[in-house]
């Protein structure tokens, strides 16, 4: 039996060491724009500070976390979520690159899929880079698992 209701994307949820700076950042690197900024409280972690920020009908949910620290030792060796993926048009991937690069960003992982037979008749370029608290983002070309 598959699912009975359609379920749709949402937002994924990062935490912080500094709220302002991750909004900053993920409307200066990525175009991002805030909508929202509040405080609350959690069990077990006490008032925080969170923001939402959006890009079309995607949301990143940041949390401010001072106290945290991101540990890349366990990034392989851990279960759960590795990384956020975004994509961009075929023609844009290399000046994000760039312009990412020109900001002090650095590209931890170059890619590139192969062409397959059934899909994208071209190679699929594939970046990964890290936010100012270490979480991983992933930049791709318009590719899609479908085409594969």
């Amino acid at each position: 039996m598959s699912c009975p209701v359609e379920v749709h994307p949402h937002h994924v949820g990062i935490f912080t060491s500094d709220i302002e700076r991750a909004i900053k950042w993920w409307e200066e690197m990525l175009g991002f724009k805030k909508t929202f900024e509040g405080e609350f409280f959690l069990p077990d972690y006490g008032h925080a500070r969170m923001a939402w920020v959006k890009k079309d009908s995607f949301y990143i949910e940041l949390y401010d976390f001072p106290n945290l620290r991101q540990d890349k030792d366990k990034y392989w060796k851990t279960l759960g979520t590795k990384h956020v993926s975004l994509y961009v048009k075929d023609e844009d991937f290399e000046p994000l690159k760039e312009y990412l690069k020109s900001k002090g960003v650095p590209i931890t992982v170059e890619a590139t899929h192969p062409p397959y037979k059934s899909g994208r008749p071209t190679e699929c370029k594939v970046m990964f880079f890290d936010d100012p608290d270490g979480t991983t983002i992933e930049v791709q070309q318009e590719c899609w698992p479908g085409e594969y």
